[in-house]
């Protein structure tokens, strides 16, 4: 079982849960992306697939270019599991990731070559646009 997560984009980002050819899907929205409510989407993804995180073998995460805090959302997730499950995880290139099915795809191929973890970092794309703190 592969979880694949996709929240470069700030507004349209996806989890997909990918079961032999089983998929389960959540979108995420603007209201949605941030990380507690990311995790909340993914908790529900497992409870449609009625499965839970043990029985992950892998995790595909899209690194970028993307917006700055999603991209570190979505990666920090999948770091955090894979970590903790001891599982592989890859990072996609958001031109890669196109189409659900490209994504999958390019996931699927990258996982094969990957057997153990190592954290993946972001890929911006440019440097984050910081604002000062509001008084």
């Amino acid at each position: 079982m592969i979880l694949f997560i996709d929240t470069a984009l700030r507004d349209a980002s996806l989890i997909i849960l990918k079961d032999g050819e089983d998929e389960y899907i959540r979108k995420l929205t603007s209201v949605n992306v941030h990380q507690p409510d990311a995790l909340r989407e993914i908790d529900r993804v497992f409870k449609k697939a009625q499965s839970n995180p043990k029985r992950l073998t892998g995790i595909a995460v899209v690194v970028g270019p993307g917006q700055f805090s999603s991209l570190r959302t979505g990666i920090a997730i999948a770091n955090a599991f894979g970590y903790a499950l001891r599982i592989p995880v890859v990072g996609i290139a958001k031109e890669d990731a196109g189409t659900r099915s490209e994504f999958i795809a390019a996931g699927r191929s990258k996982l094969r070559r990957k057997k153990t973890f190592f954290p993946i970092m972001p890929e911006y794309g440019k440097e984050p646009n910081i604002t000062s703190p509001k008084k």
